[in-house]
């Protein structure tokens, strides 16, 4: 895969008018790229705030995960589904993606442990047309979008307004009665490109033009004990993006749920360079490894951990949802050397069913592991 170890030798510094900048196609990633970003928790800044030569400082970001943004090139995902989503069959695709966010579904005794997102890139569009779930660590849950969701129109300039409807149910290639249940879902999309200017993050300064996007979303959802479909309107979601030519993924994107009325910060992830200090997310991290041990995986209302240290010394151990906010410090102490365990109470450290990441630091030693709540 070509990592992005240049990324920042790629921007494209505009000289001229920042009125001016454009982002078009080539700006967007491509399969086979990877974008190293930083999950922060917090800022203090008024990110709704834009307009034309705006300046927005978000300097004082401080990064809780790192994890690379990967996009995968068609033909490269799992076989299953390089059968459904390619450019001969099914649903043509130019890259998958992990989603880090789709942790649950309004199924009862359905656990999501991995959501996957199919684009189609083209000259004049980047589209969702398919994702997918891996549902109790086991099924594999194919959608397609029969109207696509249409993230972005091209060319990007100051002052555009665009929306789209979308559609998605199970793939067509799920005969109707093979499952217990139907799941699917409608919404609409408005993107609008409210303004442009300078955006500073911990990674540099850069010019920018800056998306709002507001998507509204009703799942439906069918079970065989139930006559008739039941919708669950989704809370209106607002993503605020700042976008610069080559960058590939927004410099900076801060999405944000409104509940009852009143927004509520969700995710900020900004692209950033590798900081060694900053625990990291990979891929594939619900595997063990020596050293750090969680079990069961996925668990219920217990969850083990088992280490064992050379020497005596101090030990975190904390607990991430997969927005990278701090959900439990587990420990935060000096511990003696040798093997220890921990049995830990799902429900007194207020986990629910999801997705999570639990992080351990001895000072010598980091990883991250991933783990997955059931019902």
């Amino acid at each position: 895969m070509l990592k992005n170890y240049f990324l920042a030798f790629l921007f494209t510094i505009q000289l001229a008018s920042f009125a001016q900048l454009t982002i078009n196609s080539p700006d967007l990633p491509n399969g086979g790229e990877e974008i190293m970003t930083s999950v922060a928790l917090t800022t203090s800044v008024d990110h709704t705030l834009t307009g034309v030569g705006f300046t927005w400082d978000f300097s004082s970001l401080t990064p809780s995960l790192q994890r690379y943004e990967i996009f995968d090139g068609a033909g490269t995902y799992t076989g299953y589904y390089n059968a459904l989503y390619s450019a001969f069959t099914g649903v043509p695709t130019t890259y998958g993606k992990v989603n880090f966010t789709a942790s649950l579904l309004p199924i009862p005794g359905i656990t999501v442990t991995m959501a996957y997102d199919f684009f189609r890139k083209s000259t004049t569009s980047l589209r969702q047309v398919g994702l997918a779930y891996t549902l109790n660590d086991s099924l594999p849950l194919p959608f397609e979008y029969t109207q696509a969701d249409y993230v972005y129109n091209f060319p990007v300039n100051y002052g555009n307004v665009d929306s789209c409807n979308f559609k998605y149910s199970p793939h067509h290639i799920i005969p109707a009665g093979t499952l217990p249940f139907y799941y699917g879902g409608t919404g609409k999309r408005i993107n609008e490109v409210d303004g442009w200017g300078t955006l500073t993050t911990p990674y540099g300064s850069y010019p920018t033009l800056r998306i709002k996007s507001t998507v509204t979303q009703t799942d439906t959802v069918f079970l065989d004990s139930v006559t008739g479909g039941i919708l669950f309107p989704r809370p209106t979601k607002i993503e605020y993006k700042w976008l610069t030519p080559g960058a590939k993924v927004p410099l900076l994107q801060i999405d944000e749920n409104i509940v009852f009325g009143a927004p509520q910060v969700t995710s900020i992830i900004y692209i950033d360079s590798l900081r060694p200090e900053v625990p990291y997310i990979g891929v594939n991290e619900i595997s063990s490894s020596a050293g750090f041990k969680v079990f069961p995986n996925p668990a219920a209302e217990v969850l083990n951990l088992e280490y064992s240290l050379p020497v005596s010394g101090k030990v975190s151990i904390n607990i991430f949802n997969s927005f990278g906010q701090l959900i439990a410090v587990v420990a935060d102490r000096v511990v003696m050397a040798g093997k220890q365990t921990i049995s830990l109470d799902t429900k007194t450290l207020g986990l629910k069913a999801g997705v999570y990441f639990i992080c351990f630091d001895s000072g010598k030693t980091r990883q991250v592991k991933k783990i997955v709540i059931g019902e």
